[in-house]
């Protein structure tokens, strides 16, 4: 049984237009499939021309073997590329050593074993074309936001499916936490990467990552989209809280309201689609105490004293609580915004020591600050004069010790 060029031809057009492969590559799979089937018959190494045309015609397909003319005393039985002078002569009598001889091959002629042979290398050529237009199509999704479907809820992660039926996973780690996600839901997530699995890609989403956020506003405030309003920086407690800063070239232009919009109408939506998230749009200022303030939401802020990459912040006694936060969550996403650590001292503090340790629970966490208490050294005071080495004795590491030398020098200063 062989096989008609004619009808591999239009098998190959048909295939090509449903998958949308263009002609030229259609052209390559069909060489590489006679490739395979002729190393199969005739060797590995054999040296081939072949002409194709996916156009109508009785012979869409030309092979011919390329064969080097050798003297007869130097040609090798064995050797698939090679002729003897005297058997190429017999086809045309000029030949010379060292010439090309061209063998054509009668395609219709070629045996069913080795067509199926063949067959099996072009489906594995085709699964990687595929898997080559699959990763395509979804590396333009890499870093995008889309917005998904939830097909089906696992304990440790979510399926959705987006418009154009592309997958997406949405782990664990990336989920807001608490947030309860129910089938059927449409939800925006951001691309962080793409997976390979068992023939086809999918997409990781994530829920969590500030990007996601920044997106929004740029999907959904037209003066983010025109670059009227820039944004420099974000981050997030996700489904908790957010800092947004953002600032502009345009005198006419207030960079917070444009994000706000009138009565919230922009910001709501965003923060509804972040599971209600609490976001806070923070105009920049050149001038770093103004911006402080803006960051920390104190307009009175006394003074601030910068060392290294830690900020020493005076505030009024009402507004260290709010610079705080609850559960410290606004001094975190500050000093997120910052790059800075930030030591927040009232008024009062800066003018004595009587204060408790547990000023310091900020600075090297509530265990550090239990370890001074269990040695009855609860002021300030107690340990204003301290070296590294003494708090290495109570069981103190040497970067919270540094910590806490560094926050009492500042309240010497």
């Amino acid at each position: 049984m062989s096989i008609n060029s004619s009808e591999l031809i239009i098998a190959f057009k048909n295939f090509t237009a449903k998958q949308d492969i263009k002609e030229d590559i259609g052209i390559g799979m069909v060489k590489d499939l006679l490739t395979s089937v002729l190393e199969t018959v005739y060797g590995k190494g054999i040296v081939l021309h072949i002409e194709v045309n996916m156009g109508e015609g009785s012979e869409n397909i030309k092979v011919w073997h390329i064969q080097k003319v050798v003297e007869d005393r130097l040609y090798d039985n064995n050797s698939i590329n090679e002729i003897s002078l005297t058997s190429a002569r017999l086809e045309r009598d000029d030949y010379g050593v060292g010439e090309s001889f061209f063998k054509k091959i009668l395609f219709d002629k070629i045996p069913k074993n080795a067509i199926k042979v063949g067959l099996d290398c072009l489906l594995g050529k085709i699964r990687e074309l595929e898997k080559t237009k699959m990763y395509d199509c979804y590396k333009r999704l890499q870093g995008q936001i889309l917005y998904a479907e939830v097909q089906k809820v696992l304990p440790t992660k979510i399926w959705l499916l987006d418009d154009e039926r592309n997958k997406l996973v949405l782990p664990k780690r990336f989920q807001i936490r608490n947030e309860v996600l129910k089938e059927g839901q449409y939800i925006p997530l951001l691309v962080e990467s793409l997976n390979w699995e068992s023939r086809y890609f999918y997409a990781v989403g994530s829920r969590v990552s500030p990007v996601l956020l920044q997106r929004l506003f740029e999907q959904d405030i037209p003066e983010v989209q025109r670059g009227e309003v820039i944004i420099k920086k974000v981050v997030r407690d996700p489904g908790e809280r957010a800092k947004v800063l953002v600032t502009t070239d345009y005198e006419d232009i207030n960079p917070v309201g444009s994000c706000v919009g009138t009565w919230g109408g922009r910001i709501r939506p965003i923060s509804k689609n972040l599971n209600g998230e609490q976001i806070d749009i923070i105009a920049y200022s050149s001038d770093f105490t103004t911006l402080v303030g803006r960051i920390l939401g104190c307009s009175d802020i006394i003074k601030v004293v910068e060392k290294a990459d830690i900020l020493f912040i005076y505030l009024e006694e009402e507004d260290v609580s709010k610079a705080i936060g609850k559960h410290g969550k606004n001094i975190q996403l500050s000093s997120r915004l910052l790059d800075k650590k930030i030591i927040i001292y009232s008024k009062e503090e800066e003018k004595n020591e009587d204060g408790g340790v547990e000023l310091l629970s900020p600075i090297i966490g509530n265990e550090a600050v239990s370890l001074l208490r269990r040695q009855d050294k609860i002021k300030l005071k107690d340990i204003k004069d301290w070296r590294e080495e003494d708090f290495l004795k109570l069981g103190i590491d040497s970067a919270e010790a540094l910590l806490c030398i560094t926050y009492m020098d500042e309240g010497k200063n």
